[in-house]
């Protein structure tokens, strides 16, 4: 599973997702009897939008311009082919996640794009990602430390868990209540991220979508 929004192989950056029919990328897919092609593994973009001018417009597919994890910058476009999103929540400053990203050419056949088929599989949280890192990081990347004191969890049971987000781990019920605090101001976005993050990331049975 991916332990934090760091990890490259399950968040790549634009330029490392695959190109739509271009070619079979093995780090992303496999062939499968008959000719198909499947996933090899579950995989999520993950950028800041910085211009939501065409956000709400669907003649222009709900375009948004965005920033990935290296600074690149991309444009992401919405269809409805499948799901159900509110475009509403497309804002400068949130962080937009993709999982199944895939480039494809802009009509003018040299510009490269992010293209979101299926609605399903796209995510907004209302925080910019160097935040959402930060936090991937702190509940996530190291999930044998208590969240409050940091000391090694202990390996048998007794644990006390945040029960808002269920990421917060803690070694015992008052280092809980001394981190509450601290915590409260993230819980929300750590219960968002863990839609985002608990899931098996090494196999692909189906596609996972947010809803």
């Amino acid at each position: 599973m991916a332990n934090s929004l760091e990890n490259r192989q399950y968040f790549p950056a634009f330029a490392e997702l695959p190109i739509v029919d271009e070619f079979l990328d093995p780090n992303y897919y496999m062939e499968v009897a008959g000719g198909g092609i499947l996933p090899t593994k579950t995989w999520c973009f993950f950028a800041e939008i910085m211009d939501d001018s065409l956000s709400q417009m669907p003649e222009f597919f709900n375009r948004c311009e965005v920033r990935d994890i290296t600074g690149e910058t991309c444009s992401v476009l919405f269809g409805n082919d499948a799901g159900v999103f509110d475009f509403r929540e497309l804002r400068v400053g949130v962080s937009l996640f993709v999982r199944y990203a895939c480039k494809c050419y802009f009509s003018d056949l040299a510009t490269q794009v992010l293209k979101v088929d299926d609605l399903s599989m796209a995510k907004v949280i209302a925080a910019p990602p160097d935040l959402l890192l930060g936090l991937s990081q702190y509940y996530y990347g190291d999930r044998g430390r208590c969240a409050g004191c940091r000391q090694a969890l202990p390996a048998a049971g007794g644990l006390s868990w945040c029960p808002g987000c269920s990421a917060a781990a803690y070694c015992r019920d008052d280092c809980m209540q001394r981190h509450a605090r601290e915590h409260r101001d993230h819980c929300h976005l750590c219960s968002e991220l863990s839609s985002v993050l608990s899931i098996d990331f090494d196999r692909f049975v189906e596609p996972v979508p947010f809803r």
